[in-house]
């Protein structure tokens, strides 16, 4: 009796139609190859219980239009409602998103733990808004500290959010509250007193291109989970960065190349293809912004967009070239999720993994 296999998944289908000859031939023992299917089978009882993804979409699209509504009918109103009513609705929101997010954070259905994953996001956004709600005054320069203190906080509570369980939105979250403290460290010196920050905003622009560095290295340690998300995270930021620094207007050009060009190396030693997409759009948009740069004016634009066109085929070819060393071998769906794995417990799995070790010792011989 041949077992019918989920289609999603092409290795186990290609073991099971070749599991009754394997059989016959004393590849393997009955027992063993009835461990195999019994696996198959709970696999794909698993995969048909799962939230399909279309109907994953739709929920997310029709929650996101509720809460826009929300937000619609509350926002006009929101300067009305007592300070301590606007703090605990905040508080309840926060406390609301993290228990149910807490609830379902190791459940099987990756759907929800992709749910509880969001769930912890908008939680980390709802303790934000408290500390606002808390901190902000009407005039900056009453409390110049309050910007530095929401992002700490916030920085503080998605990253304990990420210990107890990575995701890759809370990361998304902890990025942005992380540059938030910078940025407000800037604002409490800029409103005491130190002036150098008001020439551009070129400092922000170098430290969110450390900060994204140390993003991506952090990956690489394992210290910040999931991997692949981080080096995402990270390459976006540093490939964003340079933008900020426009006075003057080519040296942004030339670190936004600099920049590319080390995120397309970086990407071979990480072996990861994301980095090197970012890597190689951003090397196109700075060298073809820098060629019009300083030759608009004098070759034209026609001799511009030509000689954009070469760097554009010259970024093709390396990215081909680079595309077979930073390719990675799947991974499985929840890591390449960046969800988190489940607990482990003992399955099919489990009897099934010497029959399938041995299974390739004898197909070897």
């Amino acid at each position: 009796m041949r077992t019918e296999l989920h289609p999603s998944d092409r290795e186990h289908r290609a073991v099971l139609d070749h599991l009754d000859t394997w059989e016959s031939r004393a590849l393997v023992t009955h027992d063993e190859a009835e461990s195999i299917r019994a696996f198959e089978r709970q696999q794909e009882g698993g995969a048909e219980d799962r939230v399909p993804l279309l109907a994953e979409a739709l929920g997310y699209l029709g929650a996101a239009l509720a809460t826009a509504a929300f937000f619609a009918l509350i926002g006009p109103r929101w300067s009305e409602i007592d300070q301590a009513v606007r703090l605990a609705i905040l508080a309840a929101a926060a406390a609301v998103t993290f228990a149910g997010g807490w609830a379902i954070r190791h459940v099987d259905d990756p759907a929800l733990r992709r749910l509880s994953g969001v769930l912890w996001t908008l939680s980390v956004g709802a303790v934000a808004g408290l500390l606002a709600q808390a901190f902000v005054p009407e005039e900056i320069g009453d409390r110049p500290w309050a910007f530095f203190v929401i992002a700490l906080g916030t920085a503080g509570y998605a990253r304990l959010l990420q210990v107890l369980q990575p995701f890759a939105p809370l990361q998304v979250a902890l990025f942005l509250a992380t540059l938030g403290v910078f940025g407000g460290a800037a604002v409490w010196a800029t409103e005491t007193g130190t002036t150098w920050f008001d020439r551009s905003p070129w400092w922000f622009g170098v430290v969110t291109i450390v900060v994204s560095a140390a993003w991506i290295l952090a990956g690489r340690a394992g210290t910040m989970a999931p991997q692949r998300a981080a080096y995402a995270i990270g390459a976006s930021g540093a490939v964003i960065a340079p933008t900020f620094v426009s006075d003057p207007q080519p040296l942004g050009l030339w670190l936004g190349i600099a920049v590319s060009i080390g995120l397309i190396g970086a990407s071979v030693v990480l072996r990861h293809t994301g980095v090197l997409a970012l890597g190689a759009l951003g090397l196109f948009v700075y060298l073809t912004s820098t060629i019009g740069y300083y030759l608009a004016d004098t070759v034209g634009l026609p001799a511009v967009l030509l000689l954009s066109g070469v760097v554009l085929v010259g970024v093709a070819i390396a990215v081909t070239k680079l595309r077979r060393v930073t390719a990675l071998p799947e991974t499985n769906e929840v890591e390449s999720l960046g969800v988190g794995e489940p607990p482990r417990t003992e399955t099919a799995e489990d009897e099934a993994r010497p029959a399938m070790t041995d299974l390739g010792h004898r197909a070897t011989r």
